[in-house]
């Protein structure tokens, strides 16, 4: 964080911290910004970007490891500006973290959706998922580097 210009950093669901900061899952299913949890920390940066990290823990799909922390970073690239929504300014990553290895990947929300798509999906299957759920565009963006 030394080499970043933060402005404010919220934490602690602080709503009076954050103001009144919407951003939408989807189009039409849109949420205020009290759904940050007590594990989550909100930065926001010189340039209006913003970043929210939630860390959690649990079984991983993609690796079949149980017990790996889980970082999952939710990246907003102009802040409080329109349209905060995913796969169009909001886009969200894991990492996953264990004592064998960590990875990062795409955060595709599996709670959220039911799950749609995994890394190692053909590039037309992320961009199909992409354009029905935007939740998991960010995983189209890693794909193609």
């Amino acid at each position: 964080m030394k080499y970043m210009v933060v402005l404010k950093r919220c934490k602690d669901a602080n709503v009076s911290c954050i103001g009144d900061y919407k951003f939408c899952i989807t189009p039409s299913k849109c949420v205020s910004s009290n759904v940050i949890s007590s594990s989550s920390v909100l930065y926001i940066f010189g340039d209006g970007s913003m970043v929210t990290s939630l860390t959690g823990g649990g079984y991983d799909e993609e690796t079949g490891l149980a017990n790996s922390l889980t970082l999952h970073v939710r990246f907003d690239t102009n802040g409080y500006k329109k349209p905060n929504t995913y796969g169009q300014d909001i886009f969200s990553f894991r990492l996953n973290i264990n004592d064998k290895f960590h990875y990062m990947t795409c955060d595709d929300h599996k709670s959220l959706t039911g799950g749609t798509v995994y890394m190692t999906d053909k590039r037309e299957k992320l961009v199909s998922a992409c354009k029905t759920d935007p939740q998991t565009c960010c995983c189209l963006l890693m794909y193609d580097g």
